[in-house]
């Protein structure tokens, strides 16, 4: 049965990035934001003007060998084509199962309510209880994606940088024996820059930040038997190959024997940050943040200090203490 590391992260936090990274160690499989396989297989390079519907090998859903394999077994045990009917193979956790559009309103009442719970208990409250005959079927495509992959690719861990909370406490409430969780934490000034290069307020992107880590760490805090580890963006560009050791050494899988070298046609993603179609890639520290954002806008972000550094270092305690895995 496979294992899922579920990445947790802001969104522009590098997740994708640390997906591919773990990826390179033997036995792990990335996926990217597999929440979004149905939409791709609908989408299946046909529709997307910017080429991001497509596996981040460069072919088709339908055309790769490795998602047509895990398209065939999981069809043959749902009973139905994947291909031909993919959004009847529910996978989102009451999200919009397409890229970037909102959720109905019953969804998101749905999710505030679960999320709300999910920071005061840690055990299934009223309202999981309610949902959950609607999630149950969800909760079983995911784990059914997830074993049809360990056995089609013979991956034992498989990455999921989706970046939902609800979706890794939900797994992780099927099957907690199977979930592992890597908290991926950035500088908040480069998160900022991030924002401010797609055209967005920066501050408001900072505040954004400290909000939905904080609700990080309220779930993971409530989160009973929860292996756990925490990384630095910053870290992970720096010292690249160190990252993937620690990983490794924590999934208690063998020690990556070459030297890291990074080839997205290598690996499978399936939705994710445009990187994944690079091909090869350099792992470089980018400090932009320090050019892009004026002296104004980092001193008006660094007030926020007394709200980040708690929370960042709380997640960091956290993991230490729930550190054992595998």
């Amino acid at each position: 049965m496979a294992k899922v590391i579920s990445i947790i992260s802001a969104g522009h936090s590098g997740s994708t990035l640390c997906d591919i990274l773990l990826g390179t160690i033997p036995g792990v499989f990335s996926t990217g934001e597999c929440a979004y396989f149905p939409w791709q297989l609908f989408r299946n390079g046909n529709i997307c003007e910017k080429r991001q519907d497509i596996c981040s090998c460069g072919k088709k859903f339908s055309e790769c060998e490795t998602w047509k394999r895990v398209v065939e077994i999981i069809s043959g045990k749902v009973g139905y084509n994947l291909f031909t009917e993919p959004f009847s193979f529910e996978m989102n956790m009451l999200r919009s199962p397409v890229y970037g559009k909102s959720q109905s309103i019953a969804k998101k009442i749905m999710r505030t309510l679960l999320l709300l719970e999910m920071q005061s208990l840690s055990s299934p409250g009223f309202a999981h209880l309610f949902y959950a005959r609607r999630i149950s079927q969800q909760l079983e495509n995911n784990w059914l994606f997830f074993d049809t992959i360990d056995k089609a690719v013979a991956a034992s861990h498989i990455v999921d940088s989706s970046k939902d909370i609800l979706r890794m406490k939900l797994l992780h409430r099927k099957r907690p024996e199977d979930v592992i969780v890597v908290v991926l934490l950035r500088n908040i000034l480069g998160v900022a820059a991030s924002a401010y290069k797609r055209g967005n307020d920066p501050y408001a992107e900072a505040e954004k930040w400290v909000k939905v880590h904080h609700q990080f760490l309220q779930i993971l805090r409530n989160t009973e038997d929860i292996k756990l580890v925490t990384i630095r963006y910053e870290e992970l560009a720096k010292k690249p190959e160190k990252i993937r050791n620690d990983l490794a050494s924590f999934l208690g899988l063998p020690l990556p024997r070459s030297p890291l070298q990074i080839n997205t046609r290598e690996h499978h993603l399936i939705a994710g940050n445009p990187m994944r179609y690079k091909g090869n890639i350099k792992i470089s520290y980018d400090d932009s943040w320090r050019r892009v954002l004026s002296q104004d806008v980092c001193k008006k972000i660094e007030k926020l200090k007394d709200l980040y550094d708690p929370v960042t270092v709380g997640l960091e305690k956290l993991s230490n203490r729930k550190r054992t895995c595998c």
